[in-house]
C-alpha cells in the first residue's frame, strides 16, 4: 500500500493498494516456511547452502514450475526427498516426475520416506538418515549440486543437515550444529509459528534421535566415507556411557531464530 495526504492523527489521508501473489505457494497442506532464501537464484522458502562447499542446498519442498525451475537454473543435479507422504495425495511421486522430466536422472532423484512424527524405534529412522547421508555424500563426491528437503524445510531437513556438518566439519560441535543448522533454520522452536503439539512431537522424537546420531559421531561409530546402517543396529542408549557422554537433553532446545521476521 501506498499513502497520500495528511489526515487527522499524523494518519494518511488515504491509501491505494494493489494485490500481489505470494512468490512462494505453502504446498504441503498449506505448511510454509516463514524463512526466506539465503540463495540467490532460488525463491523456495528457507532455502540455504549447506557447509562451504557452494554443493549443497536445503530447503522446503518446491512447489509449481518457477520453484523448479530455480533448481534447475541453479545448477542442481541431484535432489533428495526426505519426507514421506502424508495423506492422500501425490506431489512426492509428482515432484520426482517433474524433475525428471527436467533433466535430472532419475537415479539422482531419490525418496526416503521419513516420518515428521511417531518415528518408531532408534533402528529404522537410524537407518533412513544414514540412508540419506549416504546419497549426500556420493553426489557430492560424483561432482553434483545436491537439493535436499522435506515439507517446510525446518525439522526433518535441519536434523539431515546438522548431521552431515558433524560428519564433514571434525571440529563441529554437536550443540553448534543444532543452533546453526536446526534452531536457525525454524527447528521446533526457532519457528515461533509452529503448533505447539508439532513442538511436542518433535521433543519425543527427532530431538532424541539427534542426540543419538550426534553421539555416534563424536565416538566414530558413524564417520565420512563409512555409512554403515548397521552402526543402527542398537540403540545407543543401550551403552553405559552414552546418559554422561551425550549432549545433555536440556541443551537441545530452541529459542526463535534470529532470522524470524514477525
Amino acid at each position: 500500500c501506498t499513502s497520500s495526504g495528511n489526515g487527522p492523527g499524523d494518519l494518511p489521508s488515504s491509501l491505494k493498494c494493489t494485490k500481489k501473489a505470494p512468490s512462494v505457494s505453502g504446498g504441503g497442506g498449506g505448511l510454509a516456511s516463514p524463512f526466506a532464501s539465503s540463495v540467490d537464484g532460488v525463491g523456495i522458502n528457507n532455502t540455504h547452502l549447506v557447509g562451504s562447499s557452494g554443493m549443497l542446498l536445503r530447503g522446503m519442498a518446491p512447489h509449481g514450475d518457477g520453484d523448479l525451475s530455480d533448481l534447475i537454473g541453479a545448477g542442481v543435479g541431484a535432489v533428495l526427498v526426505f519426507k514421506n507422504q502424508t495423506g492422500t495425495g501425490t506431489d512426492v511421486a509428482d515432484e520426482m516426475t517433474e524433475l525428471a522430466q527436467r533433466g535430472i536422472p532419475a537415479s539422482r532423484i531419490v525418496n526416503i520416506p521419513f516420518a515428521w512424527k511417531d518415528i518408531g524405534p532408534f533402528q529404522t529412522p537410524c537407518e533412513q538418515t544414514v540412508a540419506g547421508l549416504a546419497f549426500l555424500a556420493d553426489n557430492l563426491a560424483a561432482g553434483h549440486k545436491t537439493f535436499f528437503h522435506c515439507t517446510v524445510g525446518e525439522d526433518r531437513t535441519g536434523l539431515l543437515a546438522a548431521v552431515h556438518r558433524l560428519l564433514a566439519e571434525p571440529d563441529l560441535t554437536a550443540e553448534r550444529a543444532w543452533d546453526e543448522e536446526m534452531c536457525e533454520r525454524g527447528y521446533g522452536g526457532g519457528n515461533p509459528l509452529k503448533p505447539a503439539f508439532v513442538k511436542g512431537q518433535l521433543d519425543r522424537g527427532l530431538t532424541p534421535l539427534y542426540r543419538k546420531l550426534a553421539w555416534l559421531v563424536a565416538q566414530g561409530k558413524l564417520r565420512a566415507g563409512e555409512l554403515d546402517p548397521a552402526v543402527c543396529a542398537l540403540d545407543p542408549e543401550t551403552d553405559a556411557t552414552f546418559a554422561a557422554g551425550a549432549v545433555p537433553i536440556a541443551r537441545l532446545a530452541c529459542g526463535t531464530s534470529t532470522r524470524f521476521e514477525p
